[in-house]
């Protein structure tokens, strides 16, 4: 049981936030956010069911997703 293992897990989610004074009630906030950045592809673990002969150690999927870049645009008062 468990005798192949895969990689590593690896992710980078960035943000980054703008705050802009409209007047003393008003803010407007600006964010980006980057989830998954650099797009780095995490491979799921390879099979190591005994009964599906011919398909031990093969991986079939990822782990991670792509990258998702979000905008919001946000009003405070």
């Amino acid at each position: 049981r468990n005798i192949l293992q895969g990689d590593g897990y690896s992710d980078l989610d960035l943000s980054l936030i703008r705050n802009i004074m409209l007047s003393e009630r008003f803010r407007l906030q600006f964010r980006f956010d980057a989830f998954n950045a650099f797009n780095t592809t995490t491979y799921g673990n390879p099979v190591t069911q005994l009964y599906l002969p011919g398909q031990t150690g093969h991986v079939y999927g990822t782990r991670s997703t792509e990258r998702e870049v979000q905008l919001a645009l946000k009003l405070y008062f």
